[in-house]
């Protein structure tokens, strides 16, 4: 979240939290790929269910982030 804070404006904040998550998604479908791990369907939809929350408190933390003041 420093990285975030003194580095990117706050109007990419869309494009910071995204980036996080496609590549934390790129890297393990690869480890997926390479070792031939097999997942169904409920293994997907469950990672759906606790990604898109996960997605939404990086994107509040940031946004608080930006509004309180740093001592």
């Amino acid at each position: 979240m420093k990285l975030y804070e003194h580095k990117f404006l706050p109007e990419e904040k869309g494009v910071f939290v995204f980036t996080i998550f496609f590549l934390g998604f790129h890297i393990h479908s690869n480890y997926l790929f390479v070792k031939k791990i097999k997942f169904d369907k409920s293994t997907y939809n469950l990672g759906l269910i606790l990604g898109v929350p996960n997605v939404l408190a990086i994107h509040f933390l940031l946004a608080a982030l930006g509004e309180v003041p740093a001592l």
